[in-house]
């Protein structure tokens, strides 16, 4: 339940720094929870006649290839197979009965070949101990270049007469639909509900269970500590790919995490307000800011935290002063948040905080709400507050089908949802300020606004980049936990830059606003 007591909150900041391979054993009883949570929000929807006869069906994720070449690409499953089952492997489908819960797999039958080259064959023993499925059976012989021309006549026997429920739906973040399950013989099942899982299954992954919020506190130990490596190392005349490679390196060779949430984003000056720089490739020049957004990802589960600083390792005053306003701007998001708050009213009270901050440090002139109803704070902070986090980096139910919808109006529309925060709901927090040309040329050109903005102390700032904060927070029943655990204060990055360690960070990780 959303509404459960959340345990085990640690004081996170007093976690030490990580100094050699953590490998985090995740309990497969998080899987167990998660078909719980399913089956307790599906069955009312489900006559109960009808129940012994209806079967969550899902299928897992496939290898891609590069292009046309042989070339494999790093299999990672699929987000709501893994959630719901737990295993990773490819080519396989597996089924859960909504009367008794019990779980199905069934896997791709490799030929013997197989093993010369990717190892030890898994025989489906394995999965019926070692994941507690009732049942693991072949569908079919194993082609991992034309996966959906296997022999699966065995996997339409079994789905004859069932009623299934399979996905349907779109992504709120991407657009693109989700694939539904597909096998040669489908037809034969007794009916294919595509109506009602996705919305279920995807407001279930909105709440996490005590094993998702243990399991994320660790990606977010394990990522902070990799930003902590970055901020220590960097000198000027490093390349972006340096940094890149180190916090690849350290996620991977302290908390062994092969992937990471999304690509990384290792920005320096102007590139800074590209908000998704795709290049890392430039050298690190003096006087320059940071903007650096890398998230490590463990078992499919995923951070995503932005650290903003100094080359050089030593604020300027104007660095200070933009990096102040926006900490500002997020710490009054952390004493407001709590169950009950529109996750809209965040993002416009950080708005207003940053523009406010520019009006008092003279970048922007005039009364604050005035500037309000010109939404002058989107020409700064062109991105939403921040998304849900969870199996995936913009993770699912930002925008259910009876929920609150997309507000269209400059800045807010960029949100990724505009619901109501609830316990256990984990989501980032990432006000930015960005001197982007593009929009400021905007601003410039528009006579309706344009008397807002001092000119002449902007053009200072026109090679400046830009300042993001991001944080990833859990939602409890009287306020927030920070589970992100680096140094945001300018005082705390200088010393950090400088190699001391930081044994308790100023600002709270738990924060009670009930």
């Amino acid at each position: 339940s959303p509404c459960a007591q959340i345990a085990n909150i640690t004081p996170t900041s007093l976690i030490p720094t990580m100094s050699k391979l953590v490998i985090y054993d995740v309990p497969k009883t998080l899987y167990k929870t998660n078909q719980q949570s399913l089956l307790k929000a599906l069955r009312p929807k489900i006559a109960n006649d009808k129940q012994d006869n209806a079967y969550v069906f899902l299928q897992s994720g496939i290898h891609h290839f590069r292009h046309s070449t042989d070339h494999e690409h790093l299999f990672r499953q699929e987000s709501y197979f893994k959630y719901l089952f737990g295993v990773d492997t490819n080519d396989c489908y597996a089924a859960m009965n909504v009367a008794s819960g019990k779980t199905y797999l069934f896997v791709a039958k490799d030929p013997e070949a197989f093993a010369i080259w990717k190892g030890k064959i898994t025989p489906p023993e394995h999965y019926e101990k070692e994941w507690g499925f009732e049942k693991c059976s072949y569908h079919g012989e194993y082609n991992p270049c034309i996966w959906n021309e296997t022999d699966q006549n065995d996997l339409a026997e079994w789905a004859k007469g069932k009623d299934l429920y399979v996905l349907r739906g779109t992504n709120s973040d991407s657009n693109l639909k989700i694939k539904e399950p597909e096998f040669q013989g489908i037809d034969k099942a007794k009916s294919v509900n595509r109506d009602i899982l996705f919305e279920i299954l995807s407001e279930c992954r909105v709440f996490k269970s005590d094993e998702e919020l243990d399991l994320m506190r660790h990606i977010n130990k394990v990522s902070s500590d990799a930003h902590i490596a970055v901020i220590k190392k960097i000198q000027p005349g490093m390349y972006e790919s340096e940094m890149e490679s180190l916090f690849l390196h350290r996620v991977y060779s302290r908390g062994g995490c092969r992937f990471v949430s999304y690509n990384c984003i290792c920005a320096t000056g102007e590139n800074n307000a590209v908000l998704h720089y795709p290049y890392n490739d430039k050298e690190m020049k003096d006087g320059a800011m940071c903007l650096y957004d890398m998230g490590g990802e463990y078992n499919c589960y995923a951070s995503d935290i932005t650290c903003s600083f100094p080359v050089n390792g030593k604020f300027t005053s104007d660095q200070a002063m933009i990096y102040n306003i926006v900490l500002d701007s997020q710490l009054a998001v952390f004493k407001a948040m709590k169950p009950g708050v529109s996750f809209v009213d965040m993002h416009r009270l950080s708005e207003r905080v940053i523009v406010t901050g520019l009006r008092d440090n003279g970048i922007l002139k005039g009364d604050v709400d005035e500037m309000k109803k010109h939404f002058i704070g989107s020409y700064f902070m062109c991105h939403g507050l921040g998304h849900f986090l969870g199996i995936d980096t913009h993770d699912v139910g930002g925008y259910p089908e009876n929920g609150p919808k997309r507000i269209q109006e400059p800045g807010v529309k960029n949100l990724r949802t505009s619901r109501i925060l609830q316990p256990r709901m984990v989501i980032t927090v990432e006000p930015g300020l960005y001197f982007n040309r593009i929009l400021l040329k905007q601003a410039k050109n528009n006579d309706k606004i344009s008397h807002f903005f001092n000119w002449d102390v902007i053009e200072r700032f026109m090679d400046f980049g830009g300042v993001r904060i991001e944080d990833n927070v859990i939602i409890t029943e009287d306020g927030i936990e920070n589970m992100t655990m680096c140094p945001r204060t300018v005082e705390e990055l200088e010393k950090t830059a400088r190699g001391e360690e930081i044994k308790e960070f100023v600002h709270p990780k738990i924060w009670k606003n009930v």
